[in-house]
């Protein structure tokens, strides 16, 4: 496990479980991520709070349709349909990594699917997250500006 936390949204996870992904814009990222207890400053929310909050995108994600179309120069467009009685507004995220760790950059990611891998009987919470990777991070100064920039004519 690398104890690397990560930002997706709002939403901390404490820990990448197994290999980072590589980022690459118009390339899938997949995720694993734990949850528990932590130590990190502002982060209020108990690690089955935040579970539950990013399991809904995934659950949503799973349900949705989400297309990513690429062209030669990386994402050409993006669309998202969110089921009107979902509790989250979209499916794009800035993901972002614990400070100190400058060798994995930082991404705008559209989530696109997952599952829950909290182990049986209460134990370990995880989720693999399966993400879209959209832009760099610094390429977008809010979710607004990137989807904008990349909305197809459903959104």
């Amino acid at each position: 496990m690398n104890d690397i936390h990560v930002h997706i949204g709002d939403i901390v996870a404490d820990a990448v479980v197994g290999d980072i992904p590589t980022v690459q814009i118009g390339e899938p990222a997949t995720l694993r991520l734990s949850f528990r207890e932590n130590t990190l400053p502002n982060v209020f929310d108990s690690p089955q709070e935040r579970h539950r909050k990013l399991y809904d995108h995934v659950r949503w994600a799973n349900s949705a349709t989400i297309q990513v179309d690429r062209s030669s120069s990386g994402i050409s467009n993006y669309r998202e349909t969110i089921p009107g009685r979902a509790s989250i507004e979209s499916f794009i995220h800035p993901v972002q990594f614990a400070e100190d760790i400058t060798r994995i950059p930082d991404y705008w990611a559209a989530i696109t699917g997952g599952q829950n891998t909290t182990e049986p009987g209460g134990g370990q919470l995880g989720l693999e997250l399966e993400t879209t990777v959209l832009a760099r991070i610094e390429q977008y100064e809010s979710r607004t500006a990137i989807k904008q920039d990349l909305s197809a004519s459903v959104i």
